[in-house]
């Protein structure tokens, strides 16, 4: 079970990190406890990636029963999914030592990102070009967010860190690519 206080210790770390102070790693629990106690992030965020699903224009040809059940489907299948990945990523860069601190890293940053994101996503839904375009930049912002955590989690270089960032983006784009097509006629 996680308390009150670790869920704020994290969300504090993931913020520090968002300030690019690499001290925001030491109020992550990096531990095989901490590991599986991150998983909550999912939970904290999925409301959020929720709305930014149907949000999407997209023409459903299922029952909405069932694209709720792919949707879900997909939301746990990408969160297993990257974390399955990045054991063998780690393996292969030499960081198997690092690899917990950055999942544990990883997830809790992904509840600052989801907080950031979908309200700019609602707001370039209805906003016009300038929502738009600032959804665009702090799209890119997080994914800077993700290279700046890549690199300091598993303390590596720039070059690797965009790859590991780029394996995320790939999955999760993926995954979003096969549960549309159980669902969108054209």
């Amino acid at each position: 079970m996680i308390t009150t206080t670790e869920v704020a210790a994290a969300l504090n770390g993931a913020w520090r990190l968002a300030q690019l102070d690499r001290r925001g790693m030491t109020l992550f629990e990096a531990t095989p406890e901490g590991f599986w106690k991150s998983f909550v992030a999912a939970a904290i965020v999925l409301p959020g990636h929720a709305i930014f699903n149907f949000l999407e224009d997209k023409t459903i040809a299922a029952p909405l029963w069932r694209e709720i059940a792919v949707w879900l489907i997909a939301y746990v299948i990408g969160w297993v999914t990257f974390p399955l990945a990045m054991t063998g990523i780690c393996d292969l860069i030499d960081r198997r030592a690092r690899y917990v601190g950055y999942i544990v890293a990883a997830n809790w940053c992904s509840v600052l990102q989801t907080a950031l994101l979908i309200p700019l996503a609602v707001l370039s839904a209805y906003g016009g070009w300038a929502a738009t375009l600032l959804y665009v930049i702090a799209f890119f912002a997080m994914l800077a967010y993700d290279w700046y955590v890549a690199r300091v989690a598993l303390e590596i270089d720039g070059f690797t860190a965009a790859g590991v960032v780029f394996l995320s983006v790939l999955i999760w784009q993926l995954i979003a690519r096969v549960s549309d097509a159980l669902l969108i006629r054209a």
